[in-house]
């Protein structure tokens, strides 16, 4: 059995995450690999199996993988591929309430931003994790409510139906006063829809119904005082009902 222990470190952080903890490596966490699964154990929580193969329903982000359990489960898991040679150290995780904040050292956030709900911020860690397809950087969210959530992160976006007969689907999107229609990258195709401005993912998943792919425009524009890409979809089968924007 081999054993792999990471130290804890932190440090204060200052500015919209002031009042949280920045941890440098797992938090007081020894992993063991036994038997093809991952057996952790921390101060204060016993060993739990976390099977490579698990059967929650798995999610897909831009950069990482997501599942929670069934609506009794108060635990959501997020996993981002790192390389094989990363270690505790090379980590950042931040976490309050309804924010996280989590990457490599020396490199932009692997995931940032207001979570979809509340947290349970001291039973929230993270640890890596080696499974057959590679290392993996593993979140553990402790939710702070029974519920399903429906993404990660609480979209900035919202959405509505649009047209005499709703035959469109309107999507507003907040931007800054210094961007530019150059740094908007738009692509729609076989039901997925992405917006990417200088970088910076703002909306990327399965849409709800079909859309004509063919027929859609976006631009910008002020809205309720907000700088904004409106983007105008087509729906393929008018009548459809679409109860959410994107699929979970």
């Amino acid at each position: 059995v081999a054993l792999q222990h990471s130290q804890f470190r932190s440090k204060p952080v200052v500015g919209p995450l002031a009042g949280t903890v920045w941890a440098v490596g797992a938090l007081g966490t020894a992993s063991f690999i036994v038997g093809g699964f991952s057996l952790e154990r921390r101060a204060g929580r016993g060993g739990r199996r976390v099977p490579p193969n698990s059967r929650m329903p798995l999610r897909t982000g831009t950069a990482f993988r997501w599942e929670q359990g069934e609506t009794t489960d108060q635990e959501l898991r997020i996993m981002f591929p790192v390389a094989a040679a990363t270690a505790g150290k090379d980590v950042y995780f931040s976490v309050c309430k309804r924010y996280i904040r989590v990457g490599l050292v020396g490199h932009m956030p692997l995931l940032e931003g207001e979570l979809w709900s509340a947290i349970d911020v001291e039973d929230t860690y993270y640890q890596l994790e080696d499974f057959d397809s590679g290392r993996f950087l593993v979140v553990y969210l402790a939710k702070c409510h029974v519920e399903t959530w429906e993404e990660v992160l609480k979209p900035c976006w919202t959405w509505e139906p649009a047209g005499r007969h709703n035959e469109e689907i309107r999507i507003y999107v907040p931007i800054g006063n210094d961007v530019k229609a150059s740094d908007i990258d738009f692509q729609l195709s076989y039901g997925k829809i992405r917006l990417h401005c200088g970088g910076q993912q703002l909306l990327d998943g399965d849409l709800w119904g079909q859309v004509d792919s063919t027929d859609y425009d976006w631009m910008i524009e002020h809205r309720d005082g907000q700088r904004c890409v409106v983007i105008s979809l087509a729906k393929l089968h008018v009548r459809e009902n679409w109860g959410r924007l994107l699929k979970t």
